[in-house]
């Protein structure tokens, strides 16, 4: 890719964060692509390197591939570029009166082999707040985690997940500290209704 075609998907990327300021993507899954817990230019240089690309091409880069479409394109650059400036605090979550109990298996996704105790599971809302935290203690098995819910009597804060969000998580690695992308086997949405729902996480070694 010329220098060319670099600095015009940049001025695109650039565009779209000042027709709009709300995220599309969660921080930690997809547009922070260096993954230290914000989003800026090392991130938007590094889909600009692959753009245009895919699977085989000698500039392709998974990690951004952040539309998860097997090609990397201007919405790839348009979902960092909505995201620039976002940064993510992993902050103990706020326990409430409801909540969501989440289950299930947690396995490395390459090797499927299951993953270890000694990490950490965060679950994050659509605004990246952390709304439920895990220590996993055997091997392979992550639950009960409470998500917690939203406070609605404080609006201008945001403590968890509102009903209907979609959850995310990220995983860490509580000796080196080191956060790992991870992902739901399908869509979990936060009831808010202390039901108990299975979802099962593959990590990203």
């Amino acid at each position: 890719m010329n220098a060319e075609k670099l600095l015009f998907a940049m001025a695109v990327s650039f565009i779209l964060v000042i027709m709009s300021s709300a995220p599309v993507f969660a921080v930690c899954n997809n547009a922070d692509i260096n993954w230290d817990l914000e989003v800026d230019i090392f991130d938007l240089a590094t889909v600009g390197l692959a753009f245009g690309s895919e699977p085989g091409d000698f500039n392709w880069n998974p990690d951004a591939d952040v539309k998860k479409d097997n090609q990397i394109d201007i919405f790839d650059l348009a979902g960092v570029g909505l995201n620039y400036g976002c940064s993510l605090s992993l902050e103990q979550p706020t326990p409430a009166s409801n909540w969501d109990d989440l289950y299930g298996w947690i396995k490395w996704n390459i090797t499927g082999q299951e993953v270890p105790s000694g990490y950490r599971i965060w679950i994050l809302d659509p605004d990246d707040v952390p709304c439920g935290m895990f220590d996993i203690i055997y091997s392979g098995m992550h639950g009960f985690t409470h998500v917690y819910k939203d406070d609605s009597t404080t609006p201008n804060i945001d403590e968890g997940a509102s009903i209907g969000d979609e959850l995310f998580v990220v995983v860490e690695n509580l000796t080196s500290h080191k956060i790992y992308r991870a992902w739901f086997d399908r869509p979990i949405i936060f009831h808010g209704d202390w039901g108990r729902y299975e979802a099962n996480i593959s990590v990203n070694p």
